[in-house]
This record gives C-alpha cells, structure tokens and sequence, in this order.
C-alpha cells in the first residue's frame, strides 16, 4: 500500500470538485464533495499492477484517503496564504501550462486525419534511415594497464595473430571477456567509446588490428572480425511508428506556426 499512497501522492491533479455531479458522492471533505468518478480517475493513473489489486474495495477506500489528504493539505497551505508566494505562483502557472499544452497535443494528434497508404510510404522513404538497423561490428579486444603493455601485445599479435586469446586471458583488465578470447560479440559503433569507434571505423579487413587505443577503461588492442551493414527495416514491420513519426512532425508544424503567427516583442536581452 506504500506504492500506491506514493503513485497518489504524485499526481499532479486538482482537488475534488463540487461540478463532478454526475456520479455519486462517496464522501465530503471539508464541504467538499468527493464522487465515485473521482476515485475512478485517481485509479486509471495507477499502474496496473496496482488497479488489479484483488481487493478493490480497500483500494478504493485507499485513494479515497489519498484524495482526503491531498485536498486538506493544498487546503491548508491555501490558507497560510503560500498560493501568493510568487515562486509558487509561478510553479502552479508552469504547471497549468503544461496541463494544457499536454490535453492540446493530445487533441490535435487525435483529430488528425488518418495518413493514406501513399503518403505513408512517401515519408517512409523520405526518412528511411530513420527505419534503418544499425551496422554491427564483431569485434575483440585486449585491455591493457599501460600503453607499453599495449604496444607489446599489438607488436606480437601483428607477428602471432593466433596468439590472441592466449594474450586476452594473460594481460586483459576486462574481466568479461578475457575468458573468451577478448571476444565482444555482435555491437553496434556507438556502443563502443568515442576514441574506440575512431579506431575501428578505420579498419577495412577482417582480422586487421588497431594500434593500441587509450579509453578511460585502459589501452585497447582491438581486432575487427566481422562487420555487418545497416539494414533498411520493411516498411510493414515500422507503419506504426511510421505513422507516429507522421503525427509528430504535424504537430511540431503546427506549433511552429502558432508562434510564428503570435507577436513576440522582446524588451530586453534575456539574462
């Protein structure tokens, strides 16, 4: 019950108002009445994980509580007069304003109309690398302690090539591959660190070497193995998103224009 007296502390909802009178009322609180509707809303922002809990009528009663409390709470500091501090003030406004915008975007990505089959292949080919797979690199590496261990280690693989996991499991700091030849598997480049993916962008041949490269995990002897090209991801498995991605970039113009058609007048540099 402590996660859910939390999940309700955290919204960020008004309290109960006298014009939900659609529903019956299941309490007052301070004159003020509390509506089935209201503890309905509080448990469609729960998890549900919580809204499923075997026992609803104390988890009713428990947001009815959490309602309660809220209400007396906001209640008391209106009365100590902390709604005319300006900081808060501006923190109610700030946060009115994202409410609002929130329900506005919400809107307008409802009412827009359905994209057709032509124009949804049109964006998708327009963004396609949007819908692309990484490319992948297989790669393995030797870690060292210093740059003169590194420069052993590259100086004998260059000569012994096979010796490489033999290397791996004498000199390398990474604990997890070292056991396993200094293999890394299957990763995209940017799961590498910035000074590493430079080196092995510069690789072109499987089983070429990279002079031994400082990261701040030590000084890496890396090997390219095998390099797998980005993919185009079918159109059919990402229409979803596709049209996401369409709905979002509609509402991004849009408000571009609303404030391109709003007149700013700026009285003086911002500090």
């Amino acid at each position: 019950m402590l996660l859910l007296l939390l999940c309700l502390g955290c919204t960020q909802q008004p309290a109960p108002s006298p014009a939900t009178t659609a529903s019956p009322v299941v309490a007052v609180v301070g004159g003020v009445p509390i509506h089935a509707s209201d503890i309905d809303y509080e448990l469609s922002l729960l998890p549900a994980s919580l809204r499923d809990m075997r026992d609803r009528r104390a988890l009713r009663d428990k947001v009815l509580e959490a309602i309660a409390r809220r209400y007396v709470l906001s209640r008391k500091a209106v009365e100590e007069g902390l709604d005319l501090d300006p900081t808060i003030r501006r923190e109610i406004r700030r946060a009115r304003e994202e409410i609002l915008i929130r329900a506005l975007r919400f809107r307008h990505m409802r009412d827009m109309p359905e994209p057709d089959a032509s124009e949804i292949r049109a964006y998708y080919i327009q963004h396609r690398a949007r819908y692309t797979r990484p490319p992948l690199l297989h790669l393995r590496h030797i870690v060292c302690a210093d740059a003169e261990r590194a420069r052993m280690v590259y100086e004998h693989l260059r000569r012994k090539p096979e010796d490489f996991a033999m290397l791996a499991a004498m000199y390398s700091l990474d604990a997890q591959t070292k056991t396993h030849g200094g293999d890394l598997n299957w990763l995209p480049p940017t799961a590498l660190a910035p000074a590493l993916a430079d080196a092995v962008a510069k690789l072109k041949s499987p089983h070429e070497l990279s002079p031994p490269v400082h990261t701040r995990f030590g000084w890496h002897v890396v090997e390219l193995l095998a390099r797998k090209p980005g993919q185009s991801i079918p159109l059919d498995q990402v229409r979803a998103q596709v049209i996401a991605d369409m709905r979002h970039d509609a509402w991004r113009q849009w408000v571009e224009q609303q404030l391109a058609a709003t007149p700013i007048k700026r009285m003086a540099a911002a500090q």
